[in-house]
């Protein structure tokens, strides 16, 4: 037994000086003092003394089947509203890039012509470009700051569902597409999304979108802005970068070779939301559905002060809530095309009476013949008040205007015409106490003097 472990201990010895024997030795074959090993690349020639070792590193293995993206294409236009008239400030744009230098534009308030430069349309590899034209003839254009308000057919946006089709693209996109259809890409840049002509606003930086076999997926970015609120102009506070879902997808279905066009989750996505804040509406009205914008965004547009334009809450907003569909090309330069917001054509109101009807007492006249001046007629259309659509905000339910004696030079003289006594003598008896009342009053004011106090 002492034998074999001699022999073993003596084999770990001998092992152990061949392990070491290169360094150790390297002088006396060398020729030199050089105990260090020339471990270098492979173009590069040998020193004297050195033991040349060539180290290969292995190319990244690409799945077979896959396809290396290094300019893919993203097209947003976010939603209708993005892109619709506002109640105040003009109306609601994308832009690129963030306001200004900074992202900072000082307070919560419109912005006005002198205060264009907070706005850009190009930002590094970002645009904003909007449709003009209908049908065959339409095409898309770099957005300007002057026709951020404008829809394709040139006239100004308004509440009724004419909006300008503008939408984000992004390009520079790399990544990867699998062999079974799955696809991440991500992107570099920010872009912009105005409401109320400037009052409030936050930005999405860096998209990715990941989508797996099926098609099914999201769209994530870092997301900024500056927490403002209608009820105090004086809140404006930086709001820290939070990761947000800006998009997800379930009901669709894997792009084709070039790309294409993936429906965004919003019918029928419910939320949880603070107690204080508006509750989300979950019944769908006349063709529009119900839904939301994913969960963690909504918590970050509770605190920018703009929780309620990215869910369903009973407003009349409700129609142009709803999410764009997110557009993909693999190649910018062979783009699939955008995807322009669903916009809902709605039926305007019909006319309702604002109180209850009464029992019409007033003398049968004959029907005027035509508007009087100064009378406007039920149903005729105010013009804009300064901002686009302004007028159209809200539709107040229309009242049948009726003018007294609008068949008669005067008023009291068509009154008279009339078959009914009592509303004459009534109508007489006041005018009688308009009489007696002027008298009186000349009287005490020296106005009227009797013959006999001269």
């Amino acid at each position: 037994m002492r034998r074999r472990t001699s022999w073993l201990r003596a084999g770990m010895m001998l092992l152990a000086l061949l392990a070491v024997a290169p360094l150790t030795a390297g002088p006396a074959f060398a020729g030199d003092d050089d105990t260090t090993l020339g471990i270098h690349p492979a173009d590069e020639p040998a020193s004297q003394g050195t033991i040349p070792i060539t180290v290969t590193v292995p190319a990244t293995a690409v799945e077979p089947g896959a396809r290396t993206l290094t300019n893919a294409e993203l097209r947003w236009a976010v939603n209708a509203e993005a892109g619709s008239a506002a109640f105040f400030g003009g109306c609601n744009f994308l832009m690129a890039g963030r306001p200004g230098a900074d992202g900072n534009a000082g307070g919560g308030t419109p912005w006005s012509d002198d205060r264009q430069d907070l706005y850009r349309a190009v930002d590094g590899s970002v645009r904003v470009e909007r449709t003009v034209g209908a049908g065959a003839d339409a095409r898309t254009v770099p957005a300007t700051w002057a026709d951020r308000c404008t829809a394709p057919d040139g006239l100004p946006v308004d509440l009724r569902g004419r909006v300008s089709g503008a939408e984000v693209v992004v390009t520079g996109g790399t990544g990867v597409r699998t062999a079974d259809g799955a696809v991440d890409i991500a992107w570099t840049g920010s872009f912009t999304v105005v409401f109320y002509g400037g009052m409030t606003y936050w930005w999405a930086t860096d998209p990715v979108l990941h989508l797996d076999a099926d098609g099914a997926g999201t769209l994530t970015a870092t997301a900024g802005g500056f927490a403002a609120d209608r009820d105090d102009s004086t809140l404006w506070a930086p709001l820290p970068p939070t990761t947000v879902t800006l998009a997800s997808f379930t009901r669709t279905r894997p792009l084709g070779d070039d790309g294409g066009r993936i429906a965004a989750d919003y019918c029928g996505v419910a939320l949880t939301l603070p107690a204080d804040a508006t509750q989300q509406e979950r019944s769908d009205a006349a063709g529009v559905c119900w839904g939301s914008f994913p969960q963690n965004f909504v918590d970050f547009q509770i605190r920018a002060g703009q929780s309620s334009f990215w869910y369903s809450s009973g407003g009349a907003r409700d129609p142009y809530k709803r999410a764009a569909d997110v557009v993909v090309s693999f190649d910018a330069d062979r783009s699939v095309g955008g995807a322009p917001p669903a916009v809902p054509v709605l039926a305007a109101p019909p006319a309702q009476p604002a109180i209850t009807a009464i029992a019409d007492q007033r003398p049968s006249v004959p029907a005027p013949s035509g508007a009087r001046p100064g009378v406007a007629s039920a149903g005729v259309a105010s013009a804009g008040l300064g901002a686009p659509g302004l007028a159209d905000a809200t539709a107040l339910p229309a009242i049948a205007a009726v003018t007294l004696g609008a068949a008669e030079p005067g008023l009291v003289p068509g009154l008279l015409t009339a078959d009914d006594t009592r509303q004459t003598l009534a109508v007489l008896s006041t005018v009688l106490l308009l009489a007696a009342s002027t008298a009186v009053a000349g009287f005490r004011k020296g106005w009227l003097v009797l013959p006999f106090s001269r």
